[in-house]
C-alpha cells in the first residue's frame, strides 16, 4: 500500500533551530491544532510566573479566527453590558472583586465558542536560556538586527514568544490571511525600539516558517483599545489560563518534587485556579486547548511534552 504523502502544513518543523521545540511538535497531537480559514486571525499573548517563588513561567497564546468567532464577540459584549458595566478588565490576579468573580464563568463559557487555539507553554525557571545566548545577542546587536536595549531575561522571553507565535501560526494559518498580534504591555513592547525589534523578529520568523503569502501582519498592545475592550478581552483569556496553569504547576512541583510525566491530580487547587484549570482541561469546545511544559530533570537534562489533569 502506498504511504500517504507528508502533510505540507508541518514542513516548518524541520526548519526550527531548537531541538526542544522540534520535539514538542512531534509529541503534540496534530489533530488538536486546527486550521483556521477566516480572513483575519487575532493572536493574543500574556504570561504568568515572573514573580519570585514561582518555579515556572507560563506563556499563554490565543489564536482565533475572527470571522468564525462572532458568537464569542456578541457573548462578551453582553457580559460587559450585564456584569462588567464599568469596563474593568478580566485578569487572573484581580479576580477577587465581586464583578470579576460573577463574570468569570460566563467569560470562560463564551471563550469556548471561539474558533481557534489556546496554547500554554510552561518553562522551568532552572533551565535558563533555551532560545538565546550571549553570542546570539551580541551578533544581533552588531548586525543591527536589534536596536533596543534588552536585559538577557527580557531578550530570552521575547525570543521564546516570537518563536512559539510564529510556529503556531505556521500550523494554523492559510494563504493571504491578515494577522493581528495583540500583547499585554510587557517588556517586549516597553520602548519604541523594543517594539521595532519584536516586530522585526516576528516578521523574520513567520517568513521562515510560513512559505505561503500572508496578508497584513500588525502588532499592538492593549493600549490601543478603543473602548469596547476587544483587545483586553482577547489577552485576558491567555492571562487567565496561564495564571491558573502556573499555580497548578507550582502545586504539582510542591507535591511531587517535579511535574509528573503522567496525567496528575493535585489536592492543593481551589477557588479560581481549580475553576479555570477545569475549564482549560475540559475537552469538547470549539476552542482547542493544549498545555505543554519544558522542564529540567536532574541527571537527565531537558524534557518537553504536553501535560494534562485527570478529571
Amino acid at each position: 500500500m502506498q504511504e500517504d504523502s507528508p502533510d505540507p502544513r508541518w514542513s516548518f518543523v524541520d526548519r526550527i533551530p531548537f531541538q526542544w521545540l522540534q520535539k514538542l511538535y512531534s509529541q503534540i497531537s496534530r489533530s488538536k491544532i486546527p486550521v483556521l480559514k477566516g480572513r483575519t486571525l487575532f493572536v493574543a499573548t500574556d504570561s504568568s510566573g515572573m514573580q519570585r517563588g514561582s518555579r515556572y513561567v507560563v506563556l499563554g497564546i490565543l489564536i482565533i479566527d475572527a470571522d468564525h468567532s462572532r458568537t464569542w464577540h456578541s457573548d462578551r459584549l453582553r457580559i460587559r453590558q450585564e456584569i462588567l458595566k464599568d469596563g474593568r478588565r478580566m485578569s487572573y490576579k484581580n479576580l477577587n472583586d465581586g464583578q470579576r468573580r460573577a463574570a468569570l464563568v460566563p467569560f470562560l463559557k463564551a471563550a469556548d465558542r471561539m474558533s481557534g487555539l489556546c496554547f500554554l507553554m510552561a518553562f522551568d525557571k532552572r533551565l535558563g536560556k533555551v532560545c538565546t545566548s550571549d553570542a546570539l545577542y551580541e551578533k544581533a546587536k552588531t548586525n543591527g538586527v536589534i536596536t533596543g536595549k534588552w536585559k538577557p531575561h527580557a531578550f530570552e522571553e521575547m525570543m521564546r514568544t516570537t518563536q512559539l507565535v510564529s510556529t503556531l501560526m505556521a500550523a494554523v494559518a492559510v494563504k493571504d490571511q491578515n494577522i493581528c498580534w495583540i500583547s499585554d504591555m510587557d517588556e517586549r513592547f516597553e520602548t519604541p525600539e523594543r517594539r521595532v525589534d519584536t516586530a522585526r523578529m516576528i516578521s523574520a520568523f513567520t517568513s521562515e516558517y510560513i512559505r505561503h503569502s500572508l496578508g497584513e501582519l500588525t502588532l499592538g498592545t492593549t493600549e490601543i483599545d478603543e473602548g469596547d475592550r476587544l483587545e483586553e478581552d482577547l489577552t485576558a483569556i491567555p492571562d487567565l489560563a496561564a495564571g491558573a496553569a502556573c499555580d497548578l504547576l507550582n502545586s504539582l512541583h510542591e507535591h511531587f518534587g517535579s511535574v509528573p510525566n503522567i496525567p496528575s491530580i493535585t489536592p492543593a487547587l481551589k477557588g479560581k485556579s481549580e475553576l479555570i484549570n477545569a475549564w482549560f482541561f475540559d475537552a469538547g469546545a470549539s476552542l482547542a486547548k493544549i498545555a505543554c511544559v519544558l522542564k529540567e530533570v536532574p541527571g537527565k537534562g531537558m524534557q518537553v511534552g504536553p501535560f494534562e489533569l485527570q478529571r
